[in-house]
């Protein structure tokens, strides 16, 4: 699972109203460098959540410092942190672990770098 993908997954079970973002505990991860598309990256740039992106940097011991707090128009300009951004969002790959709704405690399992997002009949009704 690579982060990019992280970045929007949520439990959506009934009943569960904040179930994002999702906690990574993290059992082994692959980092796999990318030629990075910097014009692809800018037009990403504003759909990142940039505070899910620091937890998900912190929670697999990666330097959250490196991004914002926030999205800011500038954030294209910079060359160095779009590079930073892709390897982040494109090369972290998240093999095997679990996912944690920070509100229900459900855990999804993430096998073979596929997190398992299927609900069960009683959290679908």
């Amino acid at each position: 699972m690579r982060l990019l993908s992280h970045n929007v997954l949520r439990n959506t079970a009934k009943g569960v109203v904040d179930g994002y973002p999702l906690k990574i505990e993290a059992a082994q991860i692959d980092v796999r460098d990318t030629e990075p598309d910097l014009t692809f990256i800018r037009h990403l740039l504003p759909t990142i959540s940039f505070p899910v992106l620091r937890s998900a940097a912190e929670d697999l011991g990666l330097d959250a410092a490196a991004f914002p707090a926030s999205y800011s128009t500038t954030l294209g300009e910079d060359e160095a942190f779009l590079r930073a951004l892709h390897k982040a969002l494109f090369d972290v790959h998240v093999l095997e672990g679990s996912l944690v709704c920070p509100e229900s405690g459900r855990r999804f399992s993430i096998r073979g770098g596929i997190p398992d997002m299927m609900l069960t009949d009683e959290e679908l009704s």
